[in-house]
């Protein structure tokens, strides 16, 4: 399975790739990536982004030592913290892929301390990646809490 993370805060999405460790966590891992979510390019660089972070997705990598896997995320948005990246109308929904099928979860956002949390049911893509990923993130970013 491929999983990845894409975030809607202000005008920008940020997507990265989620690989999982040896012992089983799914944690933030590179490329991480900055697309305007409005804007003439806006839907080819998505295109192009998800593709990429979704290849990198890897399972069996070490499992961290330090949990600073973050720390590229929050420099591409110009913040220094979690609690910062949330803050707001930050909305979240992850993506797994299989060779069946896409799923995009939309997720609730707790607040810093809370976390992200599923909401609903996931939107389904057999077969995978059916429509564009601006009009999939669109539906899946509106059933977002």
């Amino acid at each position: 399975m491929k999983m990845c993370s894409v975030f809607l805060r202000d005008a920008f999405v940020y997507v990265h790739a989620d690989s999982q460790t040896v012992q089983g966590a799914w944690i933030a891992s590179a490329p991480f990536l900055r697309v305007e979510w409005i804007g003439p390019d806006s839907a080819a660089s998505l295109e192009k982004g998800i593709a990429t972070v979704l290849e990198a997705s890897e399972q069996g990598i070490p499992h961290p030592s330090e949990w600073t896997a973050l720390a590229p995320l929050y420099r591409l948005a110009g913040v220094d913290s979690w609690s910062e990246f949330t803050a707001g109308d930050c909305k979240l929904v992850r993506i797994e892929a299989d060779a069946d099928a896409m799923r995009l979860q939309p997720q609730a956002n707790r607040n810093p301390k809370g976390g992200f949390v599923d909401v609903g049911e996931p939107l389904v893509c057999m077969p995978p990646k059916a429509m564009p990923w601006k009009t999939l993130l669109e539906a899946a970013f509106s059933k977002c809490q």
